[in-house]
């Protein structure tokens, strides 16, 4: 070999830079590559190797090919095209090699270490066999400068598997921190490779080698730029590529955290129903049901009908104690169908619309169905077209007062205890409603009226008989009425309205009896309208007026006091008798207003009586139990007092006996103060109530006055002679005045001065007179 001479050679700047670059993309990609190949699995798995191997092979080779260029030989190079190629190929295949004794390897430490020993020795064997690949140049090596270069090759392959493929990844910002500090220092390794294995190169022009036209050259004027172009080409193709996979990726990622953390179980089929892909809260739902999922089928694992449903369809199922709801949505990208399933747990949101529906329709206290499930129990029963419906209204008298004394938890256990008794009597075919807190309704189907009657009086027996409880026993009254469809109405919703009326008429006649209804009842009732409507305005049309009825003394058989008792005269329904209208009055309130205004009225025709000089006598005035209830009461008997000037002591107030049992622990302080004013007060319809010794004692009564009741069949009966007798006495033990009302015959005073009764009432004295002929009466009666 003829060698001339030995040549020295500068570096182009430019090429050095570029070459950086192109070292510093390379490893850039690099890094994106590994992510890429380790996110995937299968055949994409495969593809990503193949091609991230060969973009990375190709890069570093066009690093050193730049950086080639970058020498400036003081003679013209060539570089032989086989050689150049073989270079490529193996740059590309050491490069995918690695990547897969990497990816594949079970053991990672001697993965790391052979693919980095791999790729690096091929990396360092395509730089000197691109070497060789110049034409008219001889180059000898200096041996220690190439082990360094292929130590340098070797450590930077290895560092860069370690960081792509086993380092884990970590936050977002630490990953990019790491992908721009690793793509520098490789692009320090790779380019120091380069040029260490440069270094290590003495260059000598071969002027016995010539050039033949056989020879396959390539000009590197022209082809260096064709492989700068090339390189940035790809790497522009692959920099895209990486960022729409990832793009991608980022998408699909969110979609499978959206899935995944969705309350509701999706699952994605075939339009076989095979199972595609399914999230973690359908395999939850699964396991919550105990169910497998053995089969591929959706339908097959699951005890619903699934594969009857339609696209798009929602179903509830209930399963065991558990309500989920399905829904099928149709998927179609194209020609591929694929369905989306829904599954929710809708099983709390059911207790809760259980627990509402309950609270809603369902007392609280005896869980019996309550007085808004009525309507839609009507409805089934019209829409099944029952043609024999029975309705008992039972009432329960008195509990008011046993659930007050016993307090509020024993007066709810009172209530159970009415409740459970009503279901003992009734059969399982039986409707039973808590209609209102003292009242239930039974409904009985097709039954026969001997039925009825049988049931009502079980129900009379039952609920009569005394209740122990903790503080003591208790008693109730009770009262029902019975209504039947279609024999009283010819309509469904008039029926519990029809067995109230029934109830109210038999609550007026006496407690503890059932009445069947009437169609007088409802005539009554509409009678009792018309009465409440007129009330008010008969007050402002003065149609309300007072009369009096004297009260005599027996020893005396002169005026000793006057009941006042009001009267209604309507102008369109003419007289109506206070046995009619005040219960309404009571019933609506209105005996406040009403009761204020006789009040008012007789103390005024007091005031009259006085200023004309007319003999003074005591005014009796009835005062309801509703009135004494009312808060107002006592001030307004005091702000009439004051108006009207009229003396305390001329002023008599009436109670019931019914009313003083039933108000009994707020009455007593009301009634001391009534007292206390100089009023005094009588105890009215005496011996109908329950009243005790003890009871009577407490009370600050200056007069029983007896029920006209006794005064029947007194002459002709011992034993309510026997019984008229003990009241009088009674009444003296306490020193109270005893008057008997309903006295009409002169038999009856004779019995009753006889036994030392002390006031007499009734016609055979006088009937009750207007103000103008009772002053006349009074004063007949003292001259």
């Amino acid at each position: 070999m003829n060698i001339a001479h030995f040549f020295h050679t500068d570096h182009n700047i430019f090429f050095v830079v570029l070459s950086f670059l192109i070292a510093f993309i390379a490893s850039f990609a690099s890094i994106d590559l590994a992510q890429q190949i380790k996110s995937t699995t299968g055949f994409i798995k495969h593809v990503w190797l193949l091609t991230g191997g060969a973009v990375l092979g190709i890069g570093i080779w066009s690093m050193h090919f730049i950086a080639m260029i970058s020498y400036q030989f003081a003679e013209p190079v060539y570089y032989d095209t086989w050689i150049v190629f073989y270079s490529v190929i193996i740059a590309i295949a050491s490069c995918i090699a690695g990547f897969y004794l990497i990816t594949f390897m079970k053991v990672r430490i001697a993965a790391l270490f052979s693919a980095g020993i791999l790729m690096g020795a091929g990396i360092a064997g395509m730089h000197y066999i691109g070497m060789e690949a110049l034409k008219l140049v001889h180059i000898t090596y200096d041996p220690l400068f190439v082990s360094f270069s292929a130590v340098i090759a070797i450590t930077a392959s290895i560092f860069a598997l370690l960081t792509g493929f086993i380092i884990p990844d970590v936050s977002a910002t630490v990953i990019n921190r790491r992908r721009w500090g690793f793509s520098i220092l490789m692009a320090v390794a790779i380019t120091s490779m380069h040029y260490t294995g440069m270094a290590a190169a003495t260059f000598h022009y071969d002027s016995s080698n010539v050039l033949t036209d056989n020879d396959s050259l390539v000009n590197i004027d022209v082809f260096q730029w064709f492989v700068i172009i090339f390189t940035f080409i790809l790497f522009f193709i692959v920099f895209v590529f990486i960022f729409y996979q990832k793009a991608i990726r980022k998408t699909l990622n969110l979609q499978e955290t959206l899935i995944h953390s969705s309350i509701v179980g999706i699952v994605l089929t075939d339009p076989y129903n095979n199972i595609i892909k399914a999230n973690l809260t359908f395999k939850k739902l699964v396991d919550l049901l105990q169910l497998t999922v053995s089969n591929k089928q959706l339908h097959k694992n699951f005890p619903f009908p699934l594969d009857q449903m339609e696209s798009f369809e929602v179903r509830e199922f209930e399963y065991k104690k558990y309500f989920i709801e399905v829904s099928k949505v149709l998927v179609q990208l194209d020609d591929e169908i694929q369905y989306l399933w829904y599954f929710r747990n809708n099983t709390e949101k059911k207790e809760a619309e259980l627990l509402i529906h309950k609270m809603a329709y369902y007392n609280q206290i005896t869980n019996l169905p309550n007085r808004n499930i009525l309507e839609d129990q009507m409805k089934q029963w019209k829409n099944e077209q029952q043609s024999n419906i029975t309705c008992l209204y039972v009432h329960t008298h008195r509990l008011r007062f046993s659930a007050g004394d016993s307090g509020a938890f024993e007066g709810d256990n009172f209530i159970r205890l009415i409740a459970n008794r009503i279901k003992m009597e009734c059969s399982a075919q039986n409707t039973i409603i808590h209609y209102e807190n003292r009242s239930f309704l039974v409904f009985v189907l097709h039954a026969k009226k001997n039925d009825i009657l049988e049931l009502a009086e079980s129900l009379l027996h039952r609920l009569t008989l005394p209740f122990q409880m903790r503080q003591g026993t208790f008693s109730l009254a009770v009262n029902i009425g019975i209504s039947n469809y279609p024999v009283h109405t010819d309509r469904m919703g008039t029926l519990v309205y029809f067995a109230n009326l029934a109830m109210l008429e038999s609550s007026q006649r006496s407690k503890n009896q059932y009445t069947i209804f009437e169609k007088s009842m409802l005539e009554n009732t509409n009678r009792k309208i018309l009465l409440e409507n007129a009330m008010m305005q008969a007050m402002k049309d003065q149609e309300f007026y007072l009369v009096y009825q004297p009260i005599i003394c027996v020893q005396t058989g002169k005026v000793a006091s006057v009941e006042t008792l009001i009267r209604w005269n309507s102008k369109k329904y003419g007289f109506i008798s206070p046995a009619e209208f005040i219960p309404i009055a009571e019933e609506t309130g209105f005996i406040n207003e009403l009761g204020a205004w006789v009040v008012r009225e007789a103390c005024l025709q007091w005031g009259e009586w006085k200023e004309n000089d007319q003999p003074l006598t005591r005014i009796a005035i009835n005062v309801s139990a509703v009135q004494l209830a009312h808060d107002l009461f006592i001030s307004t008997v005091k702000k009439i007092l004051s108006e009207t000037e009229m003396n305390a002591h001329y002023l008599e107030l009436e109670i019931t006996e019914s009313s003083s049992l039933n108000y009994h622990k707020s009455l007593k302080d009301k009634l001391d103060t009534l007292s206390e004013m100089g009023i005094s007060l009588s105890l009215d319809d005496f011996g109908t109530g329950y009243s005790s010794f003890e009871h009577l004692k407490e009370l600050p009564v200056n007069k029983l006055k007896i029920d006209r009741s006794f005064i029947n069949d007194l002459l002709s009966d011992s034993n309510q002679q026997a019984i008229l007798r003990s009241i009088i006495q009674l009444g003296h033990n306490l020193n109270m005045k005893v008057l008997m009302e309903g006295v009409e015959q002169e038999e009856q005073l004779g019995w009753l001065e006889q036994n030392q009764c002390d006031l007499i009432q009734g016609y055979y004295y006088s009937k009750p007179l207007e103000p103008k002929k009772l002053t006349e009466y009074v004063s007949n009666q003292n001259r």
